[in-house]
Order: C-alpha cells, then sequence, then structure tokens
C-alpha cells in the first residue's frame, strides 16, 4: 500500500488544478476530515472520507486509489452552495 501526500492526490486526481493552490486551500482550512482541517503532509489512506470547501460547493469523496501515478476517489455527495453577489 502506498500513501501520497494530501496536496499532491488533489492535484493528481484534478479535484484541484495546482499544488499550490491545493497547499493554500489547505492552509485555509478547506480541506476536512471527520470535521477537522488537515495538512498538506497528511498522507492520504484508503478508505478516507475528505472534504473539500470550495467558493460554491462542498465536495465529500471517498478515497478509492493511493497509487501515485494513478490515484482515485469517489464522490459521495456535493452541495452546491448559495451565491450572494
Amino acid at each position: 500500500m502506498t500513501l501520497v501526500r494530501l496536496d499532491k492526490f488533489l492535484k493528481k486526481t484534478g479535484l484541484i488544478k495546482r499544488r499550490t493552490i491545493a497547499q493554500e486551500m489547505i492552509d485555509a482550512g478547506k480541506v476536512l476530515k471527520d470535521g477537522k482541517p488537515l495538512k498538506s503532509s497528511y498522507q492520504v489512506k484508503m478508505n478516507d472520507e475528505i472534504e473539500i470547501v470550495y467558493i460554491n460547493r462542498i465536495l465529500r469523496f471517498k478515497v478509492e486509489s493511493t497509487d501515485e501515478k494513478k490515484p482515485g476517489y469517489s464522490i459521495i455527495s456535493e452541495v452546491k452552495l448559495p451565491r450572494d453577489f
């Protein structure tokens, strides 16, 4: 079983386009597991349920593969947030 850093996982899966943006979102407390903010160095494990709080939605997913070359996930839920402009 291979482990991969959270920031690298988010970039490789395409959930976040760039690793630096992933690191910024993680540092801002926008990436959670069990309601607690994670760190960029967190080692993603199989079956982890992680939540990302974007500007307009909250995405909850389950880690299916931690393979460094081709990591995978499945979406558990996606909640659209109201936008006030």
